[in-house]
């Protein structure tokens, strides 16, 4: 089981706390605003920091109840940023809960939800698409192959600037003040190590996609957030990060949580 700590409502050094459903004006300035919305069973939580923007996974449940929940962060953006361009969007991993489903097939009465509603439908434009890359050990998931195929349609079209494949220790520019740093992507090697000692073994029993996650870890000050998609699967987890996760910086997997995140639609931590 992944370990989940709740994004809690705090706000430091005397900045004035927003009101629910309020527009938070103002956010070219110094401060940091984390912004994590209720997606249903699902995850999506925004950064702000001097007026650059980051968005960490988009997805969407299938149930009725919160499909469209997604839809909330376009109009969110306006309100704080008065656009809906995206400095970057990470991808932490490629599961319909975290990016999203093209609506096509027995799907296709859904329609486009997740990173694929937000482009196709709501508008939103991209300047770098963050992801993990294409590698998989054994065969690829649907989400994973719509995925590529979508990258290509909306980097012609002009929607996404462009992709780039990280790897740990490549850093996110966000700006004087807050530090984004990968710290973990593909297991940072270690599966394909143990696949090239047992290659049987991986075969019968492929890693899960969870364990591909993209890690991020922000640090302002002595403030550390790290979120981690969902690490969790594969024994391999329990090493992998050991030696790159300061045990002391605050963690969060997501683990299908957001809907537990907040009594409200959307909570704020603003850092000053």
């Amino acid at each position: 089981m992944a370990l989940t700590l709740l994004l809690p409502l705090i706000i430091l050094g005397g900045c004035p706390r927003p009101r629910p459903g309020a527009g938070v004006k103002g956010t070219a300035d110094k401060r940091t605003h984390i912004i994590n919305f209720d997606v249903g069973q699902s995850d999506a939580m925004l950064v702000i920091h001097g007026g650059r923007s980051l968005l960490y996974d988009a997805g969407a449940t299938v149930s009725k109840l919160g499909r469209q929940n997604f839809r909330d962060l376009p109009r969110r953006m306006r309100e704080l940023l008065g656009h809906t361009n995206l400095d970057y969007f990470v991808v932490s991993h490629y599961h319909q809960d975290h990016i999203g489903m093209h609506g096509t097939g027995t799907r296709a009465g859904m329609g486009d939800l997740g990173l694929w509603g937000l482009i196709n439908d709501e508008g939103v434009n991209i300047d770098t698409l963050v992801d993990r890359g294409f590698f998989v050990i054994g065969e690829k998931g649907n989400t994973q192959k719509h995925y590529e195929k979508a990258v290509r349609d909306w980097i012609k079209s002009g929607k996404v600037r462009q992709r780039i494949r990280v790897k740990a220790r490549d850093m996110l520019d966000m700006g004087p003040g807050l530090k984004v740093e990968v710290i973990a992507a593909n297991g940072n090697g270690r599966l394909l190590d143990m696949y090239r000692r047992s290659p049987g073994f991986f075969k019968t029993y492929p890693p899960s996609e969870n364990d591909y996650s993209v890690v991020l870890e922000f640090t302002r000050g002595a403030f550390e957030l790290v979120i981690g998609g969902d690490l969790s699967g594969f024994d391999v987890l329990a090493f992998a990060y050991t030696d790159i996760i300061d045990p002391a910086a605050y963690f969060r997997s997501e683990e299908h949580t957001s809907e537990l995140q907040s009594l409200q639609r959307i909570s704020y931590a603003v850092f000053c």
